[in-house]
């Protein structure tokens, strides 16, 4: 198994609460054919979070795996993180795509819909759903990935 390259400035958190699911001591939520949807980590001057988000951008007839978000910077212009004292969203033409909020060093995932960027992957409160699967009240503790499709 090939080990994922991880951006040098990502720091997970520790504990991540994930639509109904627990994920404590791992440093990749969801990843496909071997690269990270997103991450959202740790900020290394200890104020607020750090995002990176990648997508398959159709491209030629072809969906092509681009980097969207890298480390709060925006990259592609449809993608914005908006924050207010609710939390933080993560939009794609002013959709949510993921929502979240930090609280007590601890991340907090209430909604993921990542079908506006081609992934069959989106969950609430109550569970979370990728494709043809529901994860409901479970905990991941002490592995590298949560969810890993393909490769």
């Amino acid at each position: 198994m090939t080990k994922i390259k991880l951006p040098e400035k990502y720091i997970s958190y520790e504990k991540i609460w994930v639509c109904g699911n627990t994920f404590n001591h791992g440093k990749i939520l969801f990843e496909i054919e071997g690269k990270p949807i997103f991450l959202i980590g740790k900020n290394h001057d200890g104020r607020g979070s750090l995002v990176w988000l990648n997508y398959p951008k159709p491209i030629g007839g072809k969906p092509r795996w681009v980097k969207a978000i890298e480390a709060n910077k925006v990259i592609e212009t449809d993608f914005e993180i908006f924050e207010s004292d609710l939390g933080c969203e993560i939009n794609i033409k002013g959709m949510p795509l993921i929502h979240y909020i930090v609280k007590d060093d601890t991340l907090f995932i209430a909604l993921i819909n990542l079908m506006p960027i081609g992934l069959n992957i989106f969950g609430g409160l109550k569970s979370l759903r990728f494709s043809g699967n529901v994860l409901e009240n479970n905990t991941f503790e002490n592995v590298h990935t949560m969810i890993g499709i393909g490769k």
